[in-house]
């Protein structure tokens, strides 16, 4: 298991596009974090990725107080 940490979301569904264009088998499991839910600016995206592919798992996280149902409280480095 490696892990990438990524400042850029959009690099992220960078990264994972790529890897399945070029025929990735393994799993991708992707962390998505926030302050808030509105931060999650790539979610559809994102999810788009995972509804596509059974290779992809993403998690939305959200750190701070109003964390909505289907949404993992905290920092994406403590939950990832």
């Amino acid at each position: 298991l490696s892990k990438a940490y990524y400042k850029d979301s959009a690099e992220i569904l960078a990264v994972a596009r790529d890897a399945l264009r070029q025929g990735h088998r393994g799993r991708i499991a992707l962390f998505h974090g926030a302050r808030a839910i509105g931060g999650l600016y790539l979610r559809d995206a994102l999810d788009a990725l995972e509804a596509r592919s059974p290779l992809v798992r993403c998690t939305p996280c959200v750190s701070g107080p109003d964390v909505p149902p289907g949404i993992a409280n905290g920092r994406v480095v403590d939950i990832a």
